[in-house]
């Protein structure tokens, strides 16, 4: 993620943005759980992949394939497990990028060389 822009405004931008955006789709996902509608729970979760990855949030990105690929047999005894780790990896992407926003620039670009 840190190497995503060398522009502290940014970042600090995609920090707040995507911290807004990420919560709607984790939250209708735990929905579509609830409602055992399996292909709305993977559309959203392949949504949740393409905003990650277009945001450089990798972890929510592998978090979120490997979500969309749980059979619907598995899926209804894995629901708790795959919430919480949906939830837990987009708390620490937002933790991850508010460092980031907030880290002075030649920490952020260190990676950079």
């Amino acid at each position: 993620m840190a190497s995503l822009s060398r522009d502290p405004a940014f970042v600090q931008t995609l920090a707040e943005q995507f911290s807004q955006d990420a919560s709607g789709p984790v939250d209708e996902i735990e929905i579509a759980l609830a409602d055992n509608s399996y292909e709305r729970f993977r559309e959203l979760a392949h949504a949740l992949k393409g905003s990650s990855m277009m945001a450089g949030a990798v972890r929510l990105r592998d978090a979120a394939a490997r979500a969309e690929k749980i059979t619907d047999r598995n899926l209804g005894s894995v629901e708790d497990e795959v919430i919480h780790e949906l939830r837990a990896t987009l708390d620490a992407t937002r933790n991850e990028l508010a460092q980031l926003s907030s880290a002075p620039l030649a920490v952020r670009t260190a990676a950079d060389g």
